[in-house]
């Protein structure tokens, strides 16, 4: 899940400037959006929705290659990273008056 407070969020047309950048080769916008509904053999691009704005972040890139290159569908996360999202996840639901 995308910490959007904390990381760098980017639009699917830089993502793809960045992605392409890596290699010399081509990636376009609606390749990144086809990445975040569908994935690659298992392994989805995260990305967030604010207002009507959908968002992936450089770090959510950085974490879809080291999936993709290690070949699973889901990269370990620390045990901050898993505080943080149980932290937010808490206050998500207290916010719909789930307790």
């Amino acid at each position: 899940m995308i910490d959007y407070e904390n990381e760098k969020l980017l639009s699917f047309s830089e993502a793809a400037r960045w992605f392409a950048g890596l290699n010399g080769g081509k990636c376009t916008p609606s390749t990144v959006d086809r990445w975040t509904r569908i994935g690659v053999k298992g392994v989805l691009l995260e990305k967030v929705a604010i207002g009507s704005k959908v968002r992936t972040s450089m770090e959510a890139c950085r974490r879809f290659i080291e999936a993709r290159t290690l070949g699973v569908e889901k990269v370990e996360r620390t045990e901050a990273r898993q505080a943080a999202d149980s932290k937010a996840a808490a206050e998500e639901l207290e916010a719909l008056g789930v307790k």
